[in-house]
């Protein structure tokens, strides 16, 4: 059963419920507990499957006064004192197939049969098999024996249980997985089977019965179990497969009510190597580990931004009912880029689903992405300021979708069929466009009247999507992103009387760069492609922009060097970036950083963006008077030097101590 469904069932029990009941008025605040729970509760969506579950799921809740028990082990004890003997005992139906036996004596039973399923990878088994398995059983269980043989006991069970169920005509499984792995557990500890629960530790249909082994097992049994996992997992040569039984292991920590404290040390150490993630390489391993990270990934309390940040991002790309209830608890986050992660997600969930429970309650500085027809017709209905629409769309079905009087930011991407830019007059407060892979645009000019800000052009590397024509009439824009190859005519294309303070190109720039000093203002500049034409006078043209004070660069191929005229200064950049765009060896990094740096006395902030991993040398960053921080991104200090002591250091993935 989906959410929906479960929670329609759950909605429409109570409603029968309330015809004879004495207090309508509580049971409408235990449908409303128990949908919360249900919604919140991993363990009790794990039951809430099937009516039969929802059902039991809901007499019970109703039995306990509204409150469940907050424990796996303890709820799935509760649901079988449920179905095993309260059900007919409080119906007044003593032995209705003339065999009355009570909990122990069933449940031992019933194990037999859970774990002959577990150990033979098998969901239902035939009658005949279970007849036999139950005559062995018989013996040791003189309460059942003395009562009949095993065909009798065996109907008793099938019959009056409410754990097993016939679904064909001699066949026979039990109701629910969980049940099966319960009991299975059970079983598997009392036979003292540790070895054999660990070596399936990597089988995802094991995980529950390990788990349940754990819960049921004794303090050394569970020490024992918990070791064995660690082990197993520091054995394994597949790292993602060793992450997962490393984390099964700290799942299982939740049943052990009493362990060995020096074994749980041992547990979340391994635990801590990944949890929580920082990395989106960290997420999405912890993604491939499956469902049964949901359980174990923290926040928001006590998250770093960017631990938050992929915290989302795992349960996301997970993309179930659990994963939604981790990534609400992150709506209120501070950090825009936690919530644009939230907003990023909304294609791995059902569409009204998440518009309701998520996008609903993110503020207006988040853009929100619509991949599909029904997402982009959802966004009319959000009214959001910032929106983004991925995928053909024509412009008259986002003319009829999106709240033109409310877009102030608007991201086109991988659409084909938009040729003509003029439908966007009907965006009047649109101060932002970015058009992302749209290759049949040809002109910018229909923008002209608008007061657009800001424009960005780009699409994927390997397709170089041409610049459009018309950037000269933008003439109220302030920062222009243009990552594909600039017209013929070079810088002398863009506006030359707007107020441009922000420009970004993303093809490699050369001799045409002279012509920046039309814009006096220019305050940010990032070039990632520089070439062998980018020579002294490009550098004087930078030189003479006194308002610059952020400019990030990098080379377009292996052998270009900085033609920087012997001391040429641009003191006013306070915020330096290195980019190694074109994934060149560290030490080619190294050597261009080190015949910058001196141009730029004036720098608190050196990023430096390595897009591959390695070691960079940052002796000569520690003559920069004004140097106070240095960023590294996939990038480590070479050993052999140590920067002054008030220079903060800041790696991106964060290093785990």
């Amino acid at each position: 059963m989906s959410r929906t469904e479960v929670a329609a069932f759950i909605g429409r029990w109570h409603a029968a419920a309330r015809c004879d009941a004495d207090d309508p008025a509580l049971l409408d605040a235990y449908e409303q507990s128990l949908l919360a729970a249900v919604h919140t509760k991993q363990d009790l969506a794990r039951l809430a499957t099937n009516p039969l579950m929802c059902g039991l799921i809901c007499a019970l809740h109703r039995d306990r006064r509204g409150y469940l028990p907050t424990g796996r082990k303890e709820l799935y004890d509760a649901a079988l004192g449920m179905l095993l003997s309260r059900r007919d005992r409080e119906r007044d139906m003593a032995a209705p197939t003339g065999i009355e036996l009570s909990d122990g004596p069933q449940i031992q039973l019933l194990q037999r049969l859970a774990y002959w399923l577990i150990r033979n990878g098998r969901n239902e088994l035939d009658r005949e098999r279970a007849e036999r398995i139950l005559g062995e059983a018989l013996p040791a269980v003189p309460a059942a024996a003395e009562q009949g043989d095993a065909t009798a006991i065996f109907r008793h069970l099938l019959l009056r249980s409410g754990l097993l169920r016939e679904p064909a005509p001699g066949s026979v499984d039990f109701v629910h997985r969980t049940f099966q792995d319960y009991l299975g557990a059970k079983a598997a500890v009392e036979e003292g089977d540790f070895g054999l629960l660990v070596a399936h530790a990597e089988d995802s249909q094991w995980e529950d019965v390990i788990r349940m082994a754990v819960a049921h097992a004794r303090p050394r049994e569970r020490a024992e179990i918990l070791r064995g996992l660690l082990e197993r997992g520091d054995g394994l040569d597949d790292r993602a497969t060793g992450l997962r039984v490393h984390l099964l292991a700290m799942a299982c920590l939740e049943h052990a009510t009493e362990v060995d404290p020096r074994v749980r040390d041992e547990v979340n150490e391994r635990a801590r190597a990944i949890l929580p993630p920082r990395s989106r390489e960290e997420s999405q391993l912890l993604a491939e580990v499956g469902p049964l990270v949901l359980e174990l990934l923290p926040g928001p309390e006590g998250l770093e931004d960017d631990e938050a940040q992929e915290v989302v991002a795992t349960a996301a790309l997970i993309g179930s009912d659990a994963a939604l209830e981790v990534m609400k608890r992150f709506r209120g986050h501070p950090e825009i880029g936690v919530r644009m992660q939230l907003a990023l997600s909304w294609p791995q969930f059902d569409t009204d689903t998440y518009a309701r429970e998520i996008l609903q309650h993110l503020d207006t500085e988040v853009t929100v992405t619509a991949t599909s027809h029904a997402e982009l017709h959802a966004l009319r209905a959000l009214g959001r300021p910032r929106v983004s629409v991925s995928g053909p769309f024509p412009a008259a079905e986002l003319l009829g979708a999106l709240p033109l009087g409310l877009i102030e930011s608007l991201d086109i991407t991988k659409n084909p069929e938009i040729a003509d830019l003029a439908f966007l007059c009907e965006f009047p407060s649109l101060k932002r466009l970015s058009l992302w892979d749209c290759p049949a645009v040809e002109s910018v000019a229909p923008l002209a009247d608008l007061q657009l800000r800001t424009l960005s052009i780009s699409g994927p590397l390997d397709k170089n999507v041409p610049i459009p024509r018309g950037l000269h009439r933008l003439r109220h824009a302030r920062t222009l992103q243009l990552h594909s190859t600039l017209p013929p005519e070079g810088l002398a294309a863009l506006p030359a009387d707007a107020p441009l303070s922000h420009l970004a190109l993303s093809r490699p720039v050369g001799a045409e760069f002279t012509d920046i000093t039309c814009w006096p203002q220019m305050r940010i500049i990032q070039l990632r492609f520089l070439t062998h034409g980018f020579g002294a006078d490009q550098w004087s043209a930078l030189a003479s922009l006194s308002e610059l004070e952020d400019f990030s660069f990098g080379v377009a191929e292996k052998g270009v060097t900085l033609q920087l005229p012997a001391g040429l200064r641009l003191p006013q950049v306070t915020r330096l970036g290195v980019l190694n765009t074109e994934r060149l060896p560290i030490s080619d990094m190294s050597r261009l950083l080190a015949s910058a740096l001196p141009a730029f006395p004036g720098v608190r902030k050196l990023q430096l963006y390595g897009f591959i991993d390695g070691s960079i040398d940052l002796s000569p960053a520690a003559a920069l008077p004004q140097l106070q921080e240095i960023f590294l991104s996939y990038l480590r200090p070479k050993p052999g030097h140590s920067l002054p002591p008030h220079i903060k250091l800041t790696h991106y993935p964060r290093r785990r101590t």
